[in-house]
C-alpha cells in the first residue's frame, strides 16, 4: 500500500471497519484509478492542486462507488464539503485528514 491508501485504511480501521470491508474499498479505488489512468497518490495530488474541479455531491444522488472514492479523498485531506473538513478534538484526529493539515497545525496556524 502506498501513502494515501495506507492513511485511508488506517482511518477506516479507526472507525471500526473490518479487513474485508477495507479490502473491498481498496479494490474499488484501484478500479477507479485504473479507469482514469492515475494512481491513488496522483489522484489526491491532482485534487488538492485543482479544488475548483470538485463537483459537490447532492444528497441522495451518489452511488456506493462514488462514496468510496469520496471517503478516500476526504481521509487524504481533500475538502469535498466546502470550507470545513472536520473539527478535530485531538492531534490524532487532525492527522487523519492528511499531511497538509498536520503541517499547518505544527506551524501554529489554524
Amino acid at each position: 500500500m502506498i501513502g494515501s491508501e495506507k492513511r485511508w485504511a488506517e482511518g477506516l480501521r479507526a472507525q471500526g471497519h473490518d479487513e474485508p470491508s477495507i479490502a473491498a474499498r481498496l479494490v474499488e479505488l484501484a478500479r477507479f484509478c485504473e479507469r482514469r489512468g492515475t494512481t491513488p497518490d496522483e489522484l489526491v495530488d491532482d485534487w488538492l492542486q485543482h479544488p475548483e474541479l470538485t463537483v459537490r455531491r447532492r444528497p441522495g444522488t451518489a452511488d456506493q462507488p462514488d462514496l468510496v472514492i469520496e471517503s478516500f479523498v476526504i481521509h487524504n485531506g481533500v475538502n469535498v464539503f466546502g470550507d470545513l473538513v472536520c473539527v478535530p478534538t485531538t492531534p490524532e484526529q487532525l492527522a487523519l485528514q492528511g499531511p497538509q493539515f498536520v503541517r499547518a497545525a505544527a506551524d501554529g496556524k489554524e
